[in-house]
């Protein structure tokens, strides 16, 4: 390229490359107001929009299982609480034997709920966990497998597992006496450390 003089400088030697990388830093800075600008634009578009959450709240418990929790919380000894719908994770935890597989354990315990689950007042150890079986229970061959996974969970975990059917009436005393059994057969596991 030529070099041109710029009169009355003692520096007066420049190359017209210079022009080539101006003009490239100006379209750079262009590019870069423009997408300034344009999430400016965006951002005061947006902000006065408030996210979306589509959820309302619906009853945490079907009809029959309602009735049959009125009918568990009579006849559920003063020293234990009763929970309903409580996922599994929240009451077992996977153990070091799982070694380096601790995650896919746990992933299979994280998506299942009990229906229901008495627990220690004092502790908050889990005692019992009550099962309300309908007629996918016997029907349905994902439930019937999902059941014999959760019996073995916590057969494995020293949790007595009580099954109820769904009824019209449930006898309290009935109850009570099954849950007391539950809560025996759990703490005696726990002494014995089986």
């Amino acid at each position: 390229m030529p070099s041109y003089l710029l009169p009355g400088s003692t520096l007066n030697a420049f190359s017209l490359d210079a022009f080539g990388d101006i003009t490239q830093i100006f379209a750079v800075l262009g590019v870069v107001v423009l997408a300034i600008i344009i999430l400016a634009f965006y951002l005061l578009r947006t902000s006065g929009k408030k996210p979306i959450f589509p959820y309302k709240p619906k009853a945490a418990l079907s009809p029959a299982e309602k009735h049959f929790y009125n009918a568990l919380a009579t006849a559920t000894p003063g020293d234990t609480v009763l929970l309903s719908k409580v996922r599994l994770a929240d009451f077992l935890e996977v153990t070091s034997e799982a070694g380096e597989h601790r995650l896919a354990f746990f992933g299979r315990i994280s998506q299942k709920h009990a229906d229901f689950l008495l627990i220690d007042g004092e502790t908050s150890l889990p005692l019992v966990v009550i099962e309300l079986d309908d007629n996918s229970h016997k029907n349905n061959q994902r439930t019937i497998e999902s059941d014999r996974f959760k019996n073995s969970t916590y057969a494995a975990a020293g949790v007595t597992i009580l099954r109820f059917p769904v009824q019209k009436n449930y006898d309290p005393a009935s109850l009570g006496a099954s849950l007391a059994q539950g809560i025996s057969d759990c703490r005696a596991r726990s002494a014995t450390g089986g």
